[in-house]
Order: structure tokens, then sequence, then C-alpha cells
């Protein structure tokens, strides 16, 4: 297994209308935290849950973004994984932004830390509480509950998980139904391989108590989704073309 890519993450996402991702995001149990116009229109976000930063442009996509104090070594950490950067703003020797392309409309960047930053951007997710005996203390968020992974769709479960090492991740808990699938994080991100075609895009996979009654809320806000298996479950899609499942830990 390699090094982690960073000390901190978050998530970015890019939208073409910052204010409706804005809108959906809030009736989701967002708030925003900081914002700003430069280098583009950016928003940040978070529901104690997950943090986001929603970038303003003409392109739709979803990151993983790492903070790290020394890039030099990260072009060679991504060419062991099979990645290219695309993008590197600064020069060889002293990069600032390192970006590549993890797969279709889904990207990885890595960026120097500065000086002043405050980078805080530890989250809570499934894997800190008892997610068998749960409390309605545990769920930062009160719209959708807490995050449980970013839910990933792949074909090869063994390549994918190799891939994964070699991006500083660990493999989880790793089951065979009911179909192949694993969780692997970094302690930063928790990401489920799911071989499977029932979904067909990247998502933020959410875990609530009563999330039939939060549901039937979100619609009521004006929110939009499909169902899933059942009255406990659904799908959003977001303005920016990102989704969202929402699963009940309830019995």
């Amino acid at each position: 297994m390699s090094e982690k890519l960073g000390r901190a993450a978050y998530l970015t996402i890019g939208t073409s209308d910052m204010e409706k991702s804005i809108a959906l995001y809030t009736k989701l149990g967002y708030t925003v935290e900081n914002s700003g116009q430069a280098p583009a229109v950016w928003s940040e976000i978070s529901d104690g849950s997950l943090h986001i930063i929603l970038v303003e442009g003409k392109d739709e996509y979803l990151g993983l973004t790492y903070i790290a104090d020394h890039l030099k070594n990260v072009p060679a950490q991504l060419e062991k994984a099979g990645l290219k950067p695309v993008l590197t703003i600064g020069t060889e020797d002293e990069p600032q932004q390192i970006i590549a392309q993890l797969r279709n409309g889904m990207l990885v960047s890595v960026n120097q830390a500065q000086a002043d930053g405050d980078y805080n951007y530890k989250s809570k997710s499934l894997m800190d509480i008892d997610f068998e005996n749960p409390s309605p203390e545990d769920f930062p968020n009160a719209n959708c509950g807490i995050f449980g992974e970013l839910a990933l769709n792949i074909t090869d479960m063994d390549r994918e998980v190799q891939f994964w090492e070699a991006m500083g991740f660990k493999l989880g808990d790793r089951f065979e139904q009911p179909y192949p699938w694993a969780i692997v994080t970094d302690g930063m991100f928790v990401i489920g391989l799911h071989q499977t075609d029932d979904f067909d895009k990247p998502a933020l996979t959410y875990f609530g108590l009563d999330m039939a009654e939060k549901l039937k809320k979100l619609v009521e806000a004006g929110i939009e989704f499909s169902k899933n298996d059942n009255e406990k479950s659904g799908t959003i899609d977001t303005p920016e073309g990102q989704r969202f499942f929402l699963f009940s830990l309830d019995s």
C-alpha cells in the first residue's frame, strides 16, 4: 500500500449554476460556511458529516481533493496507480496543484498546503458510529442522516482494490453478496466499491433513522427523488449532475 495523497481532504463538485446547487444542498441539510470569487466562484458547504466545495464553471464533475505539504512525489504515486496527471499548476520542481482523471466525470486533485491555511476537514461518517445500535445523536444531518460512502460502480473488484491501495487506501470489509462489494478508506474518504450494474454513476450515500419520514419531508421541501427498493430509500439527482443515495438503518 502507498502513502496517503494528503493530510486533509474534501470533495470538490463542479456546477454550472451555483444558485441552483446551493438551493438543493441547503434543503438536503447543508449550510454555506464560506464563499469567494477567485479563481472562480466557489462555496464551501458542510452538514457536519461531509465537507464539499462547489466550484462554478462550465464543467460538471466530482473531485477527490487532497491538501498535502509536499507534492514532489505525487506524480510518481499517481503513475504507480495507473494515472497520468492531466494538469499541473506550478513548475515540475515545485508543483502547486496536480490533477488527474479517475474516470469520466471524476477527478483527483492534490493541492499544496498554504502556510496560513486551516485544513480542518474531518467529517463524521457511518464508520465513526455503532451502526448496528445507532442513536439519534449519531446523525449530524437532520435531513439525510450520516454519510456512509462514496459508492462507485465497478467491473473488476480485484483490480479496483489494487488501484485504491496504490492511492493510499486500506481495504476494509469485503463481501460477495448480493454482489461483490467492498469498502476502502484512507481515513479521509470512505469509498464503496460495488461490482454491479444496479447503478451507473458515483453516488454520495447517506444512512439515517426514520428515512421514510425524512424522504417525505424532502418532498415537502420541493425535492424530487426516485424510490429504490422500498419506502425507506431513495435516489436524488442534483442540478449539477451528482447523485445521492439515501438508505435507512431501521430494521
